[in-house]
């Protein structure tokens, strides 16, 4: 429900912040919250984190359809929105069938954890990388900033991504 009433509010963010920051950040919120529901004691407590989580949600998930409207050509962004939505309900359902085994095998807490360990994980670099060249297909970049807390992660990620050696130099530091 507060998908409804947010997710305008989440487009004018992710355009005005950014979609790949508010998306990343939602994500690992997100994670965060799946994490939580395997070790709430109760239904109201699991009740009240979901209310956040969807709160979250309602104001980060309309950030992938920016991002896809920012680097998609504009005689294909229809059909970039309509893949955008199908490969989300995708994730959701392949995701929920997956789970299901994991929580019957080894209960509540490892399959909340596997799938918080998951959003985590796209969530983050390996993510970006597919982002990065994206953006660069269809858009001059004449620089990037990549923000790591290790520098060895800035630099390898520096040194792979074909769009930092085309803009030709990549910012690294704690702004991005």
């Amino acid at each position: 429900l507060p998908m409804l009433f947010l997710a305008a509010r989440g487009g004018r963010m992710a355009q005005r912040v950014g979609p790949f920051r508010v998306g990343t950040y939602g994500l690992l919120a997100g994670a965060g919250f799946m994490a939580l529901y395997g070790f709430m004691p109760s239904g109201i407590l699991m009740v009240a984190v979901a209310l956040v989580h969807s709160i979250n949600d309602g104001l980060t998930v309309s950030s992938t359809s920016v991002a896809a409207g920012m680097v998609v050509p504009a005689e294909r962004q229809a059909g970039a929105q309509g893949l955008v939505g199908g490969a989300q309900t995708l994730t959701g359902g392949v995701t929920a069938f997956a789970a299901g085994f994991v929580y019957d095998a080894w209960g509540r807490q490892v399959a909340y954890l596997a799938c918080a360990g998951t959003m985590a994980i796209i969530g983050t670099g390996v993510q970006a990388r597919s982002h990065l060249e994206a953006f660069a297909e269809v858009r001059a970049l004449t620089d990037v900033r990549v923000w790591s807390p290790q520098a060895r992660s800035r630099d390898r990620f520096i040194g792979w991504s074909p769009a930092v050696r085309r803009a030709g130099r990549g910012l690294t530091g704690p702004s991005w």
